[in-house]
């Protein structure tokens, strides 16, 4: 099971929608060109002022899962911060747009199976 930091559930359009805030393999210093930001950026997450993680957001029905997306770098006061952005918003909805067109075609191929 992959390492997260923090979790985040709730129900949207019937899918279980779930947040997980994961370790970002990049630093600042991979993001960020100027020497001066990525200190800052740097400094502020060492102190725990920021959180810097991957968010990672899935949409499943009992247990399976339909789809997910995820943004890299992502530098929040908090995860609650991250959640009413409007990046978590977008993400959310793509996510379930995915699930239901992966269940209309799981139910062609089943449909194709059992006629």
């Amino acid at each position: 099971m992959e390492e997260y930091y923090y979790k985040h559930t709730e129900e949207r359009e019937g899918f279980l929608i779930t947040f997980y805030a994961r370790p970002e393999d990049l630093s600042p210093s991979d993001v960020y060109e100027e020497e001066v930001v990525c200190d800052y950026q740097n400094l502020l997450i060492q102190n725990g002022d920021i959180s810097w993680f991957r968010a990672e957001v899935v949409a499943s029905i009992n247990g399976i899962i339909l789809a997910q997306s995820s943004l890299g770098c992502c530098a929040y006061e908090s995860y609650q911060e991250f959640i009413a952005d409007q990046y978590y918003t977008d993400m959310v909805d793509e996510v379930i747009s995915q699930a239901k067109e992966t269940i209309i075609n799981l139910n062609k191929r089943v449909s194709k199976i059992f006629s």
